[in-house]
């Protein structure tokens, strides 16, 4: 699974879920078996070069139509702040499918 969040620094283990409008970069995650398996940072989406699987969001507010276009299916994490604890919530399906 390849998972997509807005972010507020390139730092993984420092790295908050924002806004979209707030985005300073964009984390993509590659999930393997529950675990991470490698993560990217990225300044621009359209460097992105995966098939991204999962936008996750911070609120349920989001415009987030674009992605839904693409046939990206979105998750939020309204409880989450850190990279980290979104990447365990979802490990746990405790984020919420819009």
């Amino acid at each position: 699974m390849i998972l997509i969040m807005p972010t507020d620094c390139k730092d993984y283990k420092y790295a908050k879920i924002v806004s979209l409008t707030k985005r300073e970069n964009w984390i993509v995650v590659e999930m393997d078996a529950g675990f991470v398996k490698k993560y990217d940072f990225y300044e621009k989406r359209e460097d992105i070069d995966d098939f991204i699987d999962y936008l996750i969001v911070k609120s349920d507010h989001e415009d987030i139509e674009e992605f839904l276009d693409e046939g990206i299916e979105v998750l939020v994490a309204p409880l989450q702040d850190y990279v980290e604890d979104v990447i365990e919530a979802y490990k746990f399906r405790e984020l919420h499918e819009l």
